[in-house]
């Protein structure tokens, strides 16, 4: 993927329903561990089944996504105006790059950490809902539940603080204004 490249994103749930699209997130940085994009000012369309959560919406907070070929998960990492950093996970497969588009399969538990590196375990009804439904099978149920339980260690938190910390996520935040600064 190309530095300032405009890319899509697509989430997938495991029956193969795209449930979410973002459009247009721009490549701030790719190396060998990470893609990152930008997802400020990008479109969110949303289509959740049996809900009212079928809807368009936009970020203008300073977020940055985090996608791995090798884990399962990819992080959000925003910039708070008070210089602090709130992370959300999402547990999900490794992404692949196809068609223009980062393409990953979401499996429903998501991880919030708090700036004081407090955290919370989000839907897990959901993940047990559409682990039936979906039939995400022994293997994988394990894969995810241990990934979870891995990440809410306190060490491996605070690997992803350290990891990502503030002057870090500065310079990405640098890199994507540069980078659209260019555009014009």
């Amino acid at each position: 993927m190309k530095i300032g490249k405009k890319i899509m994103v697509h989430g997938y749930k495991k029956n193969g329903w795209l449930y979410r699209v973002w459009e247009f997130p721009i490549v701030v940085e790719e190396n060998d561990r990470y893609v990152c994009l930008s997802k400020k000012s990008t479109n969110v369309i949303t289509s959740e089944k049996n809900t009212e959560r079928n809807f368009r919406s936009k970020s203008d907070k300073d977020t940055f996504w985090f996608f791995f070929k090798d884990k399962w998960f990819n992080i959000l990492v925003t910039i708070n105006n008070d210089k602090t950093l709130s992370f959300y996970i999402n547990l999900a497969s490794p992404y692949i790059y196809e068609e223009e588009a980062i393409k990953y399969i979401d499996f429903d538990l998501d991880i919030k950490i708090y700036p004081n590196c407090e955290y919370k375990l989000l839907d897990e009804n959901e993940f047990e809902l559409h682990k039936e439904e979906f039939n995400y099978g022994g293997k994988l149920s394990r894969i995810i539940e241990e990934q979870a339980s891995i990440l809410m260690d306190k060490n491996s938190i605070k690997e992803i603080v350290d990891f990502f910390n503030y002057d870090f996520m500065i310079k990405i935040k640098n890199k994507y204004e540069k980078i659209t600064n260019k555009k014009g």
